[in-house]
């Protein structure tokens, strides 16, 4: 084996460990707490799409998951407060702090056939949020991730206005994040970003991706969600490099949340769509819940892109990714999380690459507001295979 194929490999596993630690980020949304309990997005989040500030009810939600209760010990003074608004309600403040420890390959060019893993911690996310509610039917929010993008399409900061008009009916607008297939806590998941090239090669929807924008909610019952939405393309761009900056992208979303308390199960089924300039991604999914016991949820996507090449022939790569999930609520404050995932992305019709990617963890909150999330994550890629243990701290409210 060559220096010059070590150094290849090098640059891939480097990567992908760069990008399980970028990517290991979101704003804070659990899609499986929806799935286990039934409830949308935006009973825990000012977002209708999930993720960013909490409201009260996100806020309650988790202050009392936890393996030790806080309020019967010394720490007591600081779970003090009942609830995350001020002003008689009309303020809300909120943040989202990750870091993670993690090992980085180091190559040594005396010795091309080892690659040494040394040990970093690594400073992911802090992001403070503010949301202001003048009326009852109205929320302001906004967020600033201190930590810098690093990664294509990703922003430093999101902000949205969401107007509730009818129970049957809301608009959100601003610098906002698209409304497409399932918004994973984890963006290392092949149906957002997925890691090292396979985030340009795939779907590439990198954590606080964001585009002005705007978008329709109907709620025509309680468990059925119907959504729309038009947006600038301009970060779009980052990931996709031939698509118009000043094109319009239009994005669609139906969901059904259905759940059946009686039985203590919920049942979930949904499809969406976002429709850039060239480039289509197409997706559907759907679970399974036992009332806070645990979840299964399957998701497909696809992406087809229809460009020209520089010498004007036709450019029609195109990725789909198949990804499953399971989560099983141990006790209170603690869970098992695995995910197995796969990719086959085709750049000519003679040019094929799959990708594989399985994840086991746990997800641990020893105390209210903080979680502790170790992992073992195992990729198979067209260049190298690569195990990994990660250990992630986050610390929100």
């Amino acid at each position: 084996m060559n220096v010059t194929h070590m150094l290849r490999r090098f640059s891939q596993t480097a990567a992908i460990v760069v990008s399980i630690t970028l990517l290991s980020i979101d704003a804070g949304a659990l899609p499986r707490f929806s799935l286990q309990t039934g409830s949308r997005c935006q009973s825990c989040h000012f977002n209708m799409t999930g993720g960013g500030p909490r409201n009260e009810g996100g806020w309650y939600a988790m202050e009392g998951v936890s393996l030790i209760e806080a309020k019967k010990t010394f720490l007591s003074p600081i779970y003090s407060r009942e609830t995350n608004s001020f002003l008689d309600g009309k303020l809300f403040l909120g943040f989202d702090y990750r870091s993670q420890i993690t090992k980085r390959p180091e190559f040594d060019p005396a010795n091309p056939t080892q690659l040494k893993y040394e040990r970093d911690h690594l400073f992911m996310q802090l992001t403070p949020y503010v949301t202001y509610k003048p009326t009852e039917e109205i929320a302001i929010f906004v967020g600033y991730n201190l930590a810098e993008p690093e990664l294509p399409g990703q922003q430093e900061w999101f902000a949205g206005i969401s107007y509730r008009a009818h129970e049957l009916f809301a608009v959100k607008g601003g610098y906002i994040l698209p409304n497409f297939g399932v918004r994973h806590d984890d963006h290392t998941s092949f149906t957002r970003y997925g890691y090292g090239d396979f985030g340009h090669r795939g779907v590439g929807i990198a954590p606080m991706y964001a585009e002005p924008g705007g978008e329709v909610y109907v709620y025509p019952n309680e468990w059925l969600t119907i959504s729309g939405g038009a947006y600038s393309a301009q970060n779009r761009t980052d990931v996709s490099r031939q698509i118009d900056t000043g094109s319009i992208a239009f994005s669609g979303k139906v969901e059904l949340l259905y759940p059946d308390y009686n039985s203590e199960l919920i049942y979930q089924l949904g499809g969406s769509m976002l429709l850039y300039d060239g480039q289509t991604l197409i997706g559907g999914h759907a679970g399974f819940g036992l009332l806070d016991q645990g979840s299964i949820q399957v998701e497909y996507v696809r992406r087809e892109d229809d460009f020209e090449s520089a010498g004007g022939d036709p450019f029609n790569p195109s990725a789909d990714v198949f990804l499953v999930k399971l989560n099983i609520e141990l006790i209170e404050g603690l869970a098992f999380i695995g995910r197995y995932e796969e990719a086959k992305v085709e750049d000519t019709e003679t040019s094929h690459s799959f990708y594989k990617h399985y994840v086991a963890g746990l997800q641990i909150f020893p105390l209210p507001f903080i979680e502790i999330r170790p992992e073992y994550r195992w990729y198979d890629t067209p260049l190298v295979r690569i195990s990994q243990y990660t250990a992630q701290f986050h610390i929100f409210y």
